[in-house]
């Protein structure tokens, strides 16, 4: 007599008999955020009372007060071009080529290059 056994590998193994393992479920992918549109909400925030600052943000939002640094950082230096066209871009190619770390290099590199003139 022989009985079917069937078997993964995940943490360990998994074994069943006689009927099939479930199929594992598909992990979501990871939803790239808009980062020119997130210091713009920053933005706004602090432009709505000027006695707001940076840990005001950081707090209203839950992010560190780094994180709001940095993010104000690329509107200062961003061309204003550029803020314009990824602002409301929902495309997950284009939000994954400009990151928060990538526009972060380029405002850095903008900032550097005003600064030789």
């Amino acid at each position: 007599m022989s009985v079917p056994v069937f078997k993964r590998k995940e943490k360990g193994y998994a074994l069943s008999i006689n009927k099939p393992l479930p199929a594992r479920p598909r992990p979501e992918l990871h939803q790239r955020e808009n980062m020119v549109k997130k210091a713009l909400e920053f933005y706004e925030y602090l432009k709505e009372d000027p006695s707001r600052t940076y840990r005001h943000v950081s707090k209203h939002f839950g992010v560190s007060r780094a994180r709001v640094s940095q993010l104000i950082t690329l509107l200062k230096y961003l061309p204003s071009e550029l803020i314009e066209k990824i602002r409301d871009c929902e495309d997950q190619d284009i939000l994954t080529k400009f990151s928060g770390r990538k526009l972060l290099k380029i405002a850095d590199r903008l900032f550097k290059d005003s600064l030789k003139c």
